[in-house]
């Protein structure tokens, strides 16, 4: 992996948890504006729950996504960054820039 490809994946990393960060702001503001339970009719109650039960459940999403986001972050400039960890051959630069957080390379996804 060149230097010029290193520095784009580090961009897309810190892209990308910027908007991890920003997606789960987003959805605990979303939260903590729902109104009271006791406030609401049946209906109503269960489809504000329904609703933050989804919100919570993307918060958890994104907060895996950031951890392994975070990791890479301090793999990238590692020997072992872009390397697959099942046939220890290089990871496509593309797929890199798509997955910054993967370990493995295409073929070795699939399995």
């Amino acid at each position: 992996m060149t230097a010029e490809e290193r520095a784009s994946i580090k961009l897309k990393i810190k892209a990308s948890i910027e908007a991890v960060e920003e997606n789960i702001s987003s959805l605990e503001f979303s939260i903590g504006q729902l109104p009271n339970p006791d406030d609401l009719e049946r209906h109503a109650r269960i489809d504000m729950m329904n609703y933050k039960r989804n919100c919570e459940a993307q918060i958890r999403a994104a907060i895996k996504k950031k951890k392994e986001l975070d990791v890479a972050q301090k793999r990238v400039d590692s020997d072992d960054y872009g390397i697959c960890i099942e046939c220890d051959k290089p990871i496509e630069v593309q797929k890199l820039l798509l997955i910054p957080e993967t370990f493995y390379c295409v073929q070795c996804h699939k399995l």
